[in-house]
């Protein structure tokens, strides 16, 4: 095994200074007589001799390898697990793992294909202090560290305890252990990149919390509240109290369950209010719509900074216009061409109509044709007037361009003759359904004014026409006179809306006279985009 140096005397534990000065004098040169070799061996009152070593170099660190045995160690052996397990490292792959007290460094080599859990050591199996590193690649399954028996573990970024904590990430933790009032405790900090630092395991800058269909109350680690399910009632999610977060905390909610019928009201606790710039306060909030919210805090005020689309029922973003110059925003928050009139026509005759290019919405007005009078074969007779004919007007909406629709044009009524004959009644004006399908219209004509066959008599005027199924429906002016006489006042009504007179009668005639024609029907349409 190598030179020895034995040295036997003994030390009495009463020995005066005299007798001590010697035994150590006695004890230098014996080491100094033994300079060629280099292990000094003590020789207790046992017997027991420990083996010499030999081969030592400068800096080596010697350590017993058994209970009689020895060996040395160079500085960076001495601190592996062989000798002082100061540092060493444990490589586990995609499985659990409990970890060793005596390990220090314990490494992922491949990722997980399954959620898994490593285990810490009890903090009583190791030194108050000891510091334990842990590295997990990244994962498509979530990675827990976990503490073992009533031991917990305290997230210093986080300021969170518990007996777990899940990473969705890769990870790389720092644990210490330290006993405190009797608790045993793991502090860990996560040594991660950025994007971990961020997240509700580090800084707690970023995090998401998804909330199905019911109420929640927001926490204040929240910092993105999502749904994750559609509403089947209106819910409450309650805002933190300001005083439980930092001023200035930012939290985005989308309730985007929400519906008109089963509605999301965002609430504040404790006091706070929920502030609208340039609006009052308000305790409670309540959208009807998917919406986007965003809220910053302030003491006593969650400050309301962003939402959803602007509609008829929510205050909000607007939507991106699309550009140009042709779509204004409408109240209901959309952007759409506010209808611009394309084209004015009056159709002349019956006629089937064809909607124009881009037109989606027309204005419409409509007259039936009215009576033509009554002829006479008298003198200082007098005929009626006829009535103005029907009117209306109409708003079309959903029209599709191309599409058809047809005008059938009411007929004038005939003048009576001096035979003497009466005036011809004026039909009904109508547009109806070609391929555009449409309510029929119906503007009705007014019938024509009786003759006048014996001297110094008179006939009377006739009544208006009706109209149907407009927006507007206008029955014509009955004609003059109202009861049949002689008389200088023998015009015809107005038709609703002016736009004509019926056929005015004979008046006073001197010798035989024929009537007056009534007037066609029309139909004037504007186009709107």
């Amino acid at each position: 095994m190598g030179d020895q140096v034995n040295f036997t005397q003994t030390l009495a534990e009463n020995s005066d200074l005299k007798t001590t000065i010697r035994w150590l004098n006695n004890f230098a040169q014996t080491v100094m007589g033994a300079s060629s070799r280099n292990v000094i061996q003590n020789v207790g009152s046992s017997g027991a001799a420990l083996s010499a070593i030999t081969g030592a170099a400068a800096g080596d660190i010697p350590y017993f390898t058994g209970p009689t045995t020895a060996d040395v160690a160079t500085p960076l052996l001495a601190r592996s697990a062989t000798v002082l397990d100061i540092e060493s490292a444990t490589v586990v792959g995609d499985t659990n793992y409990t970890i060793l007290p005596t390990d220090r460094f314990v490494d992922g080599n491949v990722s997980f294909s399954v959620p898994r859990t490593w285990t810490l050591p009890l903090v009583s199996s190791v030194n108050q202090g000891q510091r334990l590193l842990i590295r997990t690649p990244g994962a498509s399954a979530n990675f827990t560290l976990a503490a073992a028996g009533s031991d917990d573990i305290f997230n210093i970024q986080s300021r969170l305890s518990g007996t777990s904590f899940t990473f969705a990430s890769s990870a790389a933790i720092e644990a210490i252990a330290v006993t405190q009032a009797g608790v045993s405790h793991w502090f860990i900090t996560l040594l991660g990149e950025a994007l971990t630092q961020r997240g509700s395991q580090g800084l707690n800058i970023e995090n998401r919390t998804a909330v199905g269909d019911t109420d929640y109350t927001i926490l204040p680690t929240d910092r993105y509240v999502l749904s994750s399910a559609n509403f089947t009632a209106p819910r409450t999610w309650t805002l933190p109290n300001t005083g439980t977060v930092n001023n200035g905390t930012r939290l985005i909610v989308w309730p985007w369950g929400a519906n008109a019928t089963d509605t999301i009201t965002i609430s504040a606790q404790g006091g706070d209010n929920i502030s609208f710039p340039q609006v009052n306060n308000f305790t409670s909030v309540t959208w009807g719509t998917n919406s986007f919210l965003y809220f910053v805090s302030s003491p006593g005020n969650w400050v309301f900074g962003g939402t959803g689309y602007f509609s008829s029922t929510n205050p909000g973003i607007v939507l991106p216009s699309g550009g140009g110059t042709t779509n204004f925003l409408r109240a209901d928050g959309n952007w759409a061409d506010p209808g611009g009139l394309i084209s004015t026509i009056t159709y002349s005759g019956s006629q089937t109509i064809t909607i124009p290019t881009g037109a989606t919405r027309a204005f419409l007005r409509m007259r039936g044709g009215t009576g033509g009078s009554g002829g006479t074969n008298q003198t200082n007779t007098s005929t009626g007037g006829t009535g103005g004919a029907g009117y209306l007007e109409k708003f079309l909406t959903g029209l599709t361009p191309g599409n058809t629709v047809v005008y059938t044009q009411g007929s004038a009524g005939a003048a009576g003759t001096n035979a003497p004959t009466a005036g011809g009644n004026g039909t009904a004006s109508t547009l109806a359904s070609g391929s555009q399908s449409i309510t029929t219209l119906t503007a009705n004509g007014s019938n024509g004014s009786a003759a006048v066959s014996t001297a110094g008599a008179g006939s009377a005027g006739t009544a208006g026409g009706t109209a149907s199924n407009g927006d507007v429906n206008v029955t014509g002016q009955t004609a003059a006179p109202t009861v049949a006489a002689t008389s200088t006042s023998n015009f015809g009504g107005m038709t609703g809306g002016g736009w004509s007179l019926g056929a005015a009668g004979v008046v006073l005639a001197t010798g035989p006279a024929a009537g007056n024609a009534g007037t066609a029907g029309a139909l004037q349409m504007m186009w709107f985009a």
